[in-house]
């Protein structure tokens, strides 16, 4: 069975749950990443099987006024994903956003008929 996981890049703090999937034998795993590698944990980049999906990343800055802070964060427009997803032929998707890369992982998904997860971080507030 092929696995294709789709991110922008992989975190320090990401990396183990990363590697326990790369080491699961059911699978043959496909990390597909929007940032150029280098913008990945090091440890990914040398121990797990990552592919960057050529694209678009548009640099975006949002200012948080009530502590006077600001991040830049990046909206990626994988525009080889599509071709990059046909090509690997996965059985599986999970997808880690509800952009336009989980768009194009749904219509990849059910132009072959497999499944599409979205692996999302969101918290219920209360």
């Amino acid at each position: 069975m092929k696995l294709a996981v789709l991110t922008n890049r992989i975190p320090i703090y990401r990396y183990p749950i990363f590697a326990a999937l790369a080491q699961c034998r059911a699978w043959e795993l496909k990390i597909f990443v929007s940032m150029p590698a280098v913008a990945s944990d090091p440890a990914a980049r040398e121990n797990l099987p990552l592919h960057y999906s050529k694209g678009w990343n548009i640099r975006y800055k949002t200012i948080h006024r009530e502590n006077g802070t600001s991040q830049v964060e990046f909206i990626p427009v994988p525009a080889k994903l599509p071709w990059d997803l046909m090509r690997f032929k996965p059985d599986v998707i999970i997808s880690g956003e509800f952009g336009l890369r989980s768009a194009i992982a749904l219509l990849v998904a059910r132009l072959r008929g497999i499944p599409l997860i979205i692996w999302t971080e969101a918290t219920v507030e209360h």
